[in-house]
């Protein structure tokens, strides 16, 4: 409940002083909306907050730099392709230490469309050259998938 005093807003549980400095205990949340018009407090009907997507917008009015997003972005798909190919690096690793070990065919192509996949996203996020076309990355697809999440799944 917005109570304000003098365009203070007055938050309840905490006393305040109104007119001719008297004090005011903290429980006045309880008076009736008379006792609290009478001792100075006006009733504002709280401003409905619009909605906004924080990933892209200080607040409803204000976008966040293009600039800003796409470094924030670019640093996300390459942390996305770190935790996705991260599961399959122990083939290599087997490969060093056996030599006649073949790495899947499958598992190759996987890994090479992650990167081939990042590397569209990333050059996806450079080509935006406004805050609309840069948020258009994120809509859902005919696919179910956004750009910026079209990651290739694992065989």
């Amino acid at each position: 409940m917005p109570w304000k005093y003098k365009e203070e807003v007055i938050r309840e549980g905490v006393s305040w002083a109104g007119l001719n400095g008297v004090k005011h205990p903290s429980n006045w949340s309880i008076w009736t909306s008379k006792e609290k018009e009478a001792a100075g407090l006006v009733w504002e009907e709280p401003q409905k907050e619009e909605s906004y997507d924080e990933r892209f917008w200080f607040n409803a009015n204000t976008p966040k730099p293009l600039e800003d997003l796409k470094q924030t972005w670019r640093e996300v798909v390459s942390r996305s392709v770190s935790s996705l190919l991260k599961p399959t690096d122990y083939v290599y690793i087997k490969k060093a230490e056996d030599s006649s070990y073949e790495i899947p065919e499958s598992l190759l192509t996987y890994r090479q469309n992650v990167r081939k996949t990042a590397a569209t996203i990333k050059e996806a996020i450079s080509d935006a050259t406004d805050h609309e076309s840069f948020v258009a990355l994120f809509k859902e697809g005919s696919n179910g998938k956004s750009i910026i999440n079209d990651w290739p799944e694992k065989e």
